[in-house]
């Protein structure tokens, strides 16, 4: 792994004091070496940066990387999977290598098929960029799923700088980080913001699968990959017993191209289907001695994996260490989590991953997880909701009405952290729409009009125009395919974004089989009816585990680290958000009362609103936090004036208004 970053425009001669300061920055994303190299011509000068956590040619994959022959040079985040394979074919061209690194692969690569062909060719989780000599220009690319991070920005005056991560770029001084409400918009309603957005108008995430080609002249984008573009592959046979066995040669494949390294790999291991799946393709194939396994466990966020993992590793013959959290400064680890962010991040999970990498790597550098088997297999509770939005759309709109009305009295309980009634909801809000519109609102945790009615100068109408754009053309089989794509696109970089924020932490590489191109071309391609069979998640999964776990482990629900949002909510962290809004500290961002209103009913148990909450209290801790984001403060302090007069309530929120 590494953390990347580069000034391209007109002679600047404090560019490489800015890129010294950004590989700093960056300095847990790749600690073991750091430099920087320089491009200069007489109208543009170019200064890369890279720092590296050598897992693959520990002394020859130094970086910036420059080819000889033709002068030019590579920056490189993340893990070439099949680098091998491509290495003989160049070699077999007649390239000459100096290293044994994937780095130089890459770099070889573009000069021998062009950046076309390269990124069609190559496997792995990776963010580039390439500076071309010969054409005086730089390119970057980013893996199709978006594994890892790369953002980019600009000035008027020809000024372009890229980055791993948005902190780096501030070190930049003439960045521009104006807040973009349509950036946050889109968080209140997704938990992350998804690309091309960031919280920063002049800042611009790049998208997965997309490459963007920048010259002195101008910038040119160019998407290679998107799920709503993989083609539906017909299948010769569609046996259940033909579909195992193809499971089981593919992630097998997998699992040996993430064993590729120079430091010991070790697994991740849970008690769910997923890091099961690896354990057992590591037995199949005979590297359980060479494994070791690590399970961690905390008290008070979700369900103990140690006794499932236990069983599991017993079963198979696995090395294998459970690590327990005990006395868990909640309060430090959360100020911790909030301070490390460049951009506002509202999974919750991510505190318990930080913690969890914290911990495994003091024991390796590197470790496989089972990440991306739910968005490919159908393992999320909303594909057996699937048929219930089918029967729902069936009735009229004054039924629709009536079971609204209903959800809100029902009695309330806690499955796996999440609020009962809260899923009812959220199913809810996407009755009487069609696909993708409901799939749409049940991804959301605020729906387009709440994110209207909460967030001063919030856009309802992004989030709609974001996915319509992205989907222009698609023609899903099913409605299973369609929400399998949606929750690639929309939800699994999310899950990605807490992986790498919470391993980089760390300084520790995770590496995710299920997401290797010929597993997601296998998972997309797969009919509907073994994904989720008898509102049973990830039906075929199961199959493929029979027989190798028992019933109890191939029965169990999905679990997973759930930090209790809800008892946080209702506590401490409820009174610190409740003090920033009273405080006027957060009132430039949100209508104050109407949050204040959710966070009355929440500790009146009225209604769960923890994740909407949550969401807000990120967003404020972010925007409060005075290291690192005075000028946007300023910046929103400057809107006050615009909004004297509140919007009306929407009337369907049914609120409770806090004076």
């Amino acid at each position: 792994m590494s953390g990347i970053c580069g000034i391209f425009g007109p002679p600047d001669p404090s560019n490489r004091q800015s890129v010294e300061a950004m590989n700093l920055e960056q300095f847990l994303r790749g600690p073991d070496e750091g430099d920087i190299s320089q491009v200069k011509h007489d109208m543009y000068h170019l200064t890369l940066g890279h720092r590296r956590m050598s897992v693959l040619d520990l002394q020859g994959g130094k970086q910036p990387l420059m080819d000889f022959e033709t002068g030019s040079f590579i920056v490189f985040d993340g893990e070439i999977y099949n680098y091998r394979e491509l290495r003989d074919i160049l070699e077999a061209a007649g390239c000459i290598f100096y290293t044994k690194s994937d780095t130089e692969v890459l770099l070889k690569g573009y000069f021998k098929w062009g950046l076309e062909i390269l990124l069609r060719r190559v496997d792995g989780m990776y963010a580039f960029a390439i500076w071309d000599e010969m054409q005086h220009r730089l390119l970057l690319a980013r893996d199709p799923v978006g594994q890892k991070p790369l953002y980019y920005t600009g000035d008027p005056n020809g000024k372009f700088a890229f980055a791993s991560s948005i902190a780096a770029l501030k070190y930049i001084p003439w960045v521009d980080t104006s807040p973009d409400m349509d950036g946050l918009s889109l968080f209140l309603s997704l938990r992350t913001i998804p690309a091309p957005y960031t919280a920063y108008k002049h800042v611009k995430r790049l998208e997965p699968g997309a490459c963007l080609i920048v010259d002195s002249e101008s910038q040119k984008h160019r998407t290679f990959w998107t799920p709503f573009k993989e083609p539906t592959l017909v299948r010769k046979t569609c046996t259940t017993e033909s579909i195992v066995e193809e499971y089981w040669d593919k992630l097998d494949q997998s699992v040996r191209d993430c064993l590729i390294a120079d430091v010991p790999v070790s697994l991740m291991l849970s008690s769910g289907l997923d890091s099961s799946a690896i354990a057992i393709s590591l037995a199949r194939q005979g590297f359980l001695e060479d494994i070791e396994a690590y399970t961690v466990v905390f008290q008070g966020m979700g369900r103990n994996e140690g006794y499932g993992s236990r069983i599991i590793a017993k079963k198979l013959g696995l090395k294998h260490k459970v690590l327990p959290f005990k006395n868990i400064n909640i309060a430090g680890e959360m100020a911790a989590m909030m301070s490390s962010f460049d951009e506002p991040f509202g999974d919750a999970g991510l505190l318990p991953s930080r913690m969890m990498y914290r911990e495994i790597a003091k024991h390796t550098t590197a470790a496989i997880g089972g990440d991306g088997c739910d968005e490919l297999f159908g393992g999320y509770s909303t594909f057996t909701a699937i048929p219930f939005l089918r029967m729902m759309n069936l009735f009229p709109g004054g039924i629709h009405r009536l079971v609204k009305r209903f959800a809100r009295i029902i009695p309330d309980s806690m499955i796996k952290g999440v609020s009962r009634k809260t899923q009812a909801e959220r199913f809810l809000n996407g009755v009487g729409f069609g696909p993708p519109e409901a799939f749409m609102r049940w991804l959301s945790v605020y729906t387009p009009d709440q994110v209207g009615n909460i967030l001063l100068d919030g856009n309802p109408d992004v989030l709609e125009k974001h996915i319509s754009s992205e989907m222009r053309g698609f023609r899903p089989s099913d409605l299973t395919d369609l929400m399998s794509r949606m929750v690639m696109r929309y939800f699994l970089p999310g899950v990605l974004e807490r992986v790498d924020r919470a391993s980089m932490s760390s300084s520790f590489e995770v590496r995710t089989p299920f997401l290797q191109r010929r597993m997601v071309q296998f998972g997309l391609a797969l009919p509907s009816s073994v994904k989720s069979k008898n509102f049973q998640t990830k039906w075929i999964n199961r199959q493929a585990l029979s027989g190798h776990l028992p019933e109890s482990i191939l029965k169990s629900r999905p679990g997973g680290f759930q930090p209790p949002v809800s008892a946080w909510m209702s506590g401490p962290s409820g009174a610190v958000l409740e003090k920033m809004l009273r405080d006027s500290a957060i009132g430039d961002l949100v209508h104050s009362r109407r949050v204040l209103g959710l966070l009355a009913d929440h500790r009146a148990k009225v209604a769960d609103h923890s994740q909407k909450l949550w969401l807000i209290l990120v967003a404020a801790s972010f925007f409060a936090n005075e290291t690192g984001n005075t000028r946007i403060l300023q910046k929103l302090m400057e809107k006050r004036n615009n909004h004297s007069t509140e919007k009306k309530m929407n009337p369907e929120w049914g609120l409770s208004m806090v004076e």
